[in-house]
């Protein structure tokens, strides 16, 4: 939110849009570790449904009952408009993750220790601390306040040449400034990716990520991280996880493993919830059976109150990869129908709800145009998305937070013209998505 990591996995069709920060924490270690690359999630649609049957513990199965058709929504200009001629000074980079305690807040961070501070009505850059001569790459964002936040990625070490494998990193904004706060990893591991992190208070913390092969989880205290075990899938050899705690003694994590190897590999849906003493692996069927799916994103706002989002491959669909999302109640994880682009490969990045009725998606499509979409409690709608005014700009938006109904601010990147990647914020104001940076 990976072996295919975070970056990877929404794009495995399409190089031109490496993926942000998560993805390239990922890629790094995977190359460090000359590990087998991997793939990711599914994209699916969500309004009426396909139930899956699910239980509370026990490793995904893989399979999945039915198969949704997604909504189709033609691929055409309307969903790539650009915006109003506006220049507010963009710094170079990709934004990966966001947080907003209010509409009047947010923090946005990303890679060579990107971190940017909406006051609502301007960004403010406020770079975050580096680790000797190379800066972390931070995939995700937590605020439960103004004054403090919780940015998680990674890093790499070493020399040019002799690179050291991916470390996992988090740093603390206190209102003024970014402070390291050292990363534990598990006994026998020199390695490893932080991917996502939700906080529920300035002493309360959870983020996931993974080791190898093997899931990572980490709490924080208030005062330093400690890890906690998390349960693996049997036959797993990577995964990659978003977590979403609406409280201190609930959390979900929800992404994708990798199984088998070479044309036997597969990449699967994966969910573990955290009951406050421990992990355990929820039943997550894939869609439709899909043998290459998973969720890049999970927004709960209660116990049994989720939300999850990403992409799958669609057998017979006119466009190989298509938009995915599903709910879980508590019991059991229900797909729901997202509309998607007739032609052209969708993903969906990111996902925040506001409430059980209102919640955001957004991600990218095709040739890379920008796209969001809309959840009223009953059903996914798709709405317009502009990019910055320049004839070639294409990007992608990887994360959304939603403090309340009627606002919403997502990031990415976009680049355009011969031009490097630069950062993107979208903002929703309940009405239309504007260029905010």
């Amino acid at each position: 939110m990976a072996t295919l990591v975070p970056s990877a996995r929404r794009r495995l069709a399409e190089p031109m849009r490496a993926k942000v920060a998560k993805l390239v924490a990922l890629v790094a270690l995977v190359a460090a570790l000359a590990l087998p690359g991997v793939a990711v999630p599914g994209r699916a649609s969500a309004g009426q449904v396909a139930a899956v049957t699910g239980g509370v513990t026990g490793p995904a199965d893989g399979s999945a009952t039915g198969r949704l058709s997604p909504a189709l929504v033609p691929a055409g200009a309307a969903f790539r408009g650009r915006g109003a001629p506006v220049a507010p000074k963009v710094p170079q980079g990709m934004l990966s993750g966001v947080s907003c305690p209010s509409p009047a807040s947010c923090m946005a961070v990303g890679d060579q220790a990107l971190a940017m501070w909406w006051d609502g009505s301007t960004w403010a850059v406020h770079a975050a601390r580096s680790y000797g001569p190379y800066p972390p790459s931070f995939a995700s964002v937590s605020c439960p306040t103004a004054t403090f936040c919780m940015a998680v990625g990674s890093y790499t070490g070493g020399s040019p040449g002799h690179f050291l494998p991916a470390r996992p990193v988090a740093e603390l904004w206190d209102g003024h400034a970014w402070g390291i706060e050292p990363v534990p990893l598990p006994k026998g591991r020199a390695y490893g990716v932080l991917t996502s992190v939700s906080c529920r208070s300035p002493s309360w913390c959870m983020a996931v990520g993974s080791s190898g092969a093997v899931p990572l989880a980490e709490r924080w205290d208030g005062k330093s991280w400690a890890g906690t075990p998390v349960a693996s899938v049997e036959g797993a050899n990577g995964a990659t996880l978003s977590v979403s705690c609406p409280g201190t003694g609930t959390c979900l994590a929800a992404g994708y493993y990798n199984r088998g190897l070479g044309s036997a590999a597969a990449v699967l849906p994966l969910a573990e919830r955290w009951d406050g003493a421990g992990w355990h692996v929820l039943a997550t069927p894939a869609l439709g059976g899909s043998s290459w799916s998973g969720f890049n994103s999970v927004s709960c706002t209660g116990p049994q109150s989720c939300m999850a989002a990403g992409y799958y491959v669609c057998r017979g669909c006119a466009a190989r990869n298509a938009t995915m999302a599903a709910s879980w109640a508590g019991a059991k994880w229900a797909y729901l129908t997202v509309p998607t682009h007739v032609g052209a490969n969708s993903y969906l990045n990111g996902v925040s709800c506001a409430s059980r009725a209102s919640c955001a998606a957004v991600g990218n499509w095709g040739d890379g145009g920008v796209m969001a979409e809309l959840w009223d409690g009953r059903s996914w709608s798709q709405v317009p998305v502009a990019l910055p005014p320049d004839p070639g700009a294409n990007g992608a938006l990887d994360a959304v937070s939603c403090p309340v109904a009627g606002f919403c601010m997502a990031v990415g990147y976009y680049s355009g013209s011969g031009a490097p990647n630069q950062a993107l914020a979208e903002r929703w104001d309940g009405h239309r998505w504007s260029w905010a940076m």
